[in-house]
């Protein structure tokens, strides 16, 4: 499934200075920088968003790593596409890690994804589902079949998120009906450990 973020980005006193003289001086290509504060302060973003999406795609929700790696994207983008929007490159609700192929040029490459701007990015209005701000069971509904999971729309903007993305084809249906398999699977594994691990305490605890 597709989930909204809910946690916020942490990084070290250094880090954050090191960005906050970034944004002042307005340099936003330092971000491909290859130096050792700017990889750092990347690897940490990955590794908390990581965590943050349980290793999937915050568009499509399919799982990171095994199909594509998992890449930090600019949900409005830093530079090319159709309308750049340079000065949110290290606004951090404006990072999350995606798929390679809902981060592909034919996806958000090819369309200004911000509907209304602002200066202030809290402020902006998004035409796609936006990982932080919006509930994704407010603008999709799922349809389980016994081999697939079919996404629908409730809103223009979970419409609009499924065309982007092409969150309704036949192989991305596939793709979920999948996961959720695997992910049951996963669960019963665990619910069988944790019983196990019970009764070891049980009978050591009465031995």
């Amino acid at each position: 499934m597709i989930n909204q973020i809910h946690n916020a980005l942490v990084l070290t006193q250094q880090q954050e200075t090191h960005l906050a003289g970034i944004v002042v001086n307005r340099r936003p290509a330092e971000w491909d920088k290859t130096n050792a504060i700017m990889t750092d302060i990347k690897g940490s973003i990955l590794s908390q968003l990581d965590g943050f999406q349980k290793q999937k795609c915050c568009y499509c929700g399919l799982q990171l790593w095994e199909t594509s790696r998992g890449e930090i994207d600019h949900i409005a983008p830093k530079g090319a596409r159709p309308r750049a929007y340079p000065e949110f490159t290290f606004e951090k609700k404006n990072l999350v890690l995606s798929c390679e192929y809902c981060n592909g040029s034919s996806k958000k490459g090819q369309t200004d994804i911000v509907f209304r701007y602002n200066t202030n990015y809290s402020d902006c209005e998004f035409k796609i589902v936006h990982p932080y701000f919006d509930n994704p069971y407010s603008h999709y509904e799922w349809v389980n079949t016994r081999t697939q999971i079919q996404l629908r729309h409730k809103t223009w903007k979970g419409k609009y998120s499924i065309l982007l993305f092409q969150l309704d084809t036949i192989g991305q249906a596939n793709a979920r009906g999948k996961q959720r398999i695997y992910e049951k699977k996963l669960n019963n594994i665990k619910v069988v450990k944790d019983l196990y691990d019970r009764f070891k305490r049980i009978i050591y605890f009465n031995s």
